[in-house]
């Protein structure tokens, strides 16, 4: 099969960039490598990094907690998903996604929410969102009996500088 996988609709011929592939992998690929949402027709072309980027937060520690990732380049938080590990959550227990000091998204609880389960932001703070210094997860424990607010938050941006 052709690597860039197969064609789903029409584009012109000549080595231009086209939308409208269909990428099937039988392997891991590096996402930057992929240019956001084109395929190109030649070899020789270079598609641009994605504008697409993931940042990663493990709240591994039940505390209330300020977890930072310094960032280089511009971006705009257009997700974020929660993925609860370890053990269901209480009504106290929730994580916030801050620009530096400022709430991008919305508080996202902890209550109820099982192992594996997935909670995205219902709300971005538009005036927030575009962050160029410290991207911020704030964990908030409860403490209480059963309380526990481990989990997984992908902040996915997109660059804009």
């Amino acid at each position: 099969m052709d690597p860039r996988g197969q064609r789903a609709g029409r584009g012109s011929a000549g080595g231009e960039a086209h939308s409208g592939y269909t990428l099937t992998l039988d392997q891991s690929v590096d996402l930057s490598t992929l240019g956001g949402g084109n395929m190109v027709e030649t070899a020789n072309e270079r598609p641009e990094a994605s504008p697409l980027v993931f940042h990663y937060f493990d709240i591994t520690a039940n505390s209330s907690t300020n977890y930072d990732i310094a960032i280089n380049d511009k971006i705009r938080v257009v997700d974020v998903i929660v993925i609860k590990r370890d053990a269901t959550g209480i009504a106290g227990d929730s994580v916030t996604v801050k620009n530096s000091g400022d709430a991008i998204s919305d508080t996202i609880s902890m209550n109820a929410l099982a192992v594996d389960d997935i909670r995205r932001a219902t709300s971005l703070v538009d005036g927030n969102s575009t962050v160029s210094g410290t991207l911020r997860v704030t964990a908030v424990y409860d403490g209480g009996g059963g309380s526990d607010v481990r989990c997984e938050v992908i902040v996915v941006g997109m660059r804009i500088a």
